[in-house]
């Protein structure tokens, strides 16, 4: 089968080669993109299992997860994942991700990848605001390619329990991201801003749904769409 992944998500670049040399890309914020959407930093739009938990009780996590993936042009992927997320002290969750990537290219191989987040509140308040700090680190391998990534985020979290005890939470997250390839004892990285938005309805049982929206910033670069299902295990 042709190990074609990495030039889909990067065949909407191409135009830029016929661009002035001073507004297109440079190498290394290419690979960098390349490699954010290569692991879960960027192949899965982002998940707040717990915004603005300071003061309440913390549960471990399981989700579910898809994504789009929506190049500019050319073909996208449809990304599948698992989260898990345990409380680590009272002001922080850590989690772990594993994902596999489906190009819709026919005869393209799947890429599994691999993450790990820690999740902190820095502030929170009564009516349900609260910044949150998260890290996250990825991993993926195509063959004799190799992406490593590195990310942090700021979530700003509103949260709002109706009536009824179930929660409707909404963020909005800007990040900065860094990312390498290596391949055949060579090796490249870069950086690059990226930005998620999000909501969430949780059930007073502790089910939830979610929406999410995320990009790494650059020229002609995709979009990714994401739906997720959690349940906290009381």
């Amino acid at each position: 089968m042709r190990r074609c992944l990495t030039a889909i998500l990067v065949v909407g670049l191409v135009s830029l080669t016929a661009r002035d040399a001073a507004a297109q890309p440079s190498a290394k914020d290419i690979v960098a993109y390349t490699a954010l959407v290569l692991t879960p930093v960027g192949s899965h739009s982002p998940i707040l299992i717990s915004p603005g938990m300071k003061g309440e009780k913390n549960f471990s996590s399981f989700a579910m997860r898809f994504s789009h993936f929506a190049p500019s042009t050319g073909d996208g992927t449809n990304n599948l994942g698992a989260s898990y997320y345990m409380p680590a002290g009272s002001n922080a969750a850590i989690g772990g991700t594993l994902g596999y990537i489906m190009p819709s290219c026919d005869g393209c191989d799947g890429v599994f990848n691999a993450g790990a987040d820690v999740n902190s509140t820095l502030w929170n308040s009564s009516s349900g605001t609260s910044i949150n700090m998260q890290g996250s680190f990825g991993y993926a391998k195509e063959s004799d390619l190799t992406a490593l990534s590195l990310a942090v985020g700021f979530p700003l979290a509103l949260s709002m329990t109706q009536a009824s005890k179930a929660r409707v939470t909404g963020f909005i997250t800007p990040g900065f991201g860094w990312g390498r390839l290596s391949a055949s004892g060579t090796s490249e990285s870069g950086t690059r801003p990226l930005v998620g938005a999000g909501a969430a309805w949780e059930s007073p049982g502790g089910w939830g749904v979610h929406a999410a929206f995320q990009k790494i910033i650059i020229e002609d670069g995709g979009n990714n769409f994401g739906l997720g299902f959690s349940y906290k295990m009381r």
